[in-house]
């Protein structure tokens, strides 16, 4: 893949606007397997995928990096209706010491990573981290018809620099949800609640969105 990148803006801290470029000439692969029963409202079986990027100047690049990102999701039913879902996901990235740009890092938090933060608002900076590392907990279950309940523990943290990474260096949160299931997919409304919030810190938010967390 090639990608060519402008970004204009200007320094919080002066008055000089910036305009940056870089070209990227992208190598990449994934393994990827698929076993669950279901896209949307899988019961059981397992999708786990590894992405490797590598961005090297040979090929014309301005900048040299790499990436490897993974992820596991695994649905194991309970009996009686009952569901409980797992999700693994952890990331890191190098620029060789050189910039890393902002395409390749990560960000987390929100609806779909860990729900007791805004959305992108666990990440050290609004351009991300060189390393991420989420882990998600759910039980599901029936309630009444077309509609279902969650209960969910969330963690994860996004790390600005590759020798920050640590995997149990994490934020945590818990909380519960409604699922109402649709011909097409599902609605989702969940409640998060932050369980070792900083000063400052709200403590708890709402999410409405499509579709389960993963």
């Amino acid at each position: 893949t090639f990608r060519h990148l402008r970004e204009i803006g200007k320094v919080a801290s002066g008055p000089f606007p910036f305009d940056f470029n870089v070209r990227q000439s992208i190598l990449s692969t994934a393994l990827l397997e698929d076993r669950r029963d279901n896209l949307i409202q899988p019961t059981r079986g397992r999708f786990w995928n590894v992405t490797f990027q590598y961005v090297p100047e040979a090929l014309g690049s301005t900048l040299t990096s790499a990436r490897l990102y993974g992820q596991l999701f695994y649905f194991f039913p309970l009996g009686h209706d009952l569901v409980w879902a797992s999700s693994y996901r952890a990331g890191i990235a190098s620029g060789f010491g050189q910039e890393l740009i902002r395409e390749d890092r990560f960000l987390a938090g929100g609806a779909t990573t860990v729900r007791g933060f805004a959305r992108n608002g666990l990440s050290p900076t609004v351009r991300g981290g060189a390393g991420v590392v989420i882990y998600n907990q759910e039980l599901r279950f029936p309630l009444y018809r077309w509609f279902q309940g969650v209960v969910f523990y969330d963690a994860g943290n996004v790390f600005l620099e590759t020798e920050d990474f640590r995997p149990f260096d994490l934020r945590h949160n818990a909380g519960a949800g409604l699922r109402l299931v649709l011909p097409f997919g599902l609605l989702r409304l969940d409640w998060a609640r932050l369980l070792d919030p900083l000063p400052d810190e709200t403590t708890s938010r709402f999410w409405f969105s499509l579709n389960h967390a993963f």
